[in-house]
């Protein structure tokens, strides 16, 4: 191999580590704040522009 093709491939793996690492974070994120228990919470943020002070 040459060194060339080397870094070729270790930016290929790290691309792919890369994306399924986002994958795994971004699905993470979205089931926690779609957790039933989370519900208030979240609708009471919703809220927070329009309640009046």
């Amino acid at each position: 191999m040459t060194p060339s093709t080397t870094l070729e491939h270790i930016g290929s793996i790290a691309r792919t580590v890369g994306m399924i690492y986002a994958i795994v974070v971004f699905t993470a994120a979205v089931l926690f704040a779609m957790w039933p228990s989370h519900k208030a919470e979240y609708e009471a943020i919703g809220r927070l522009p329009l309640d009046e002070e």
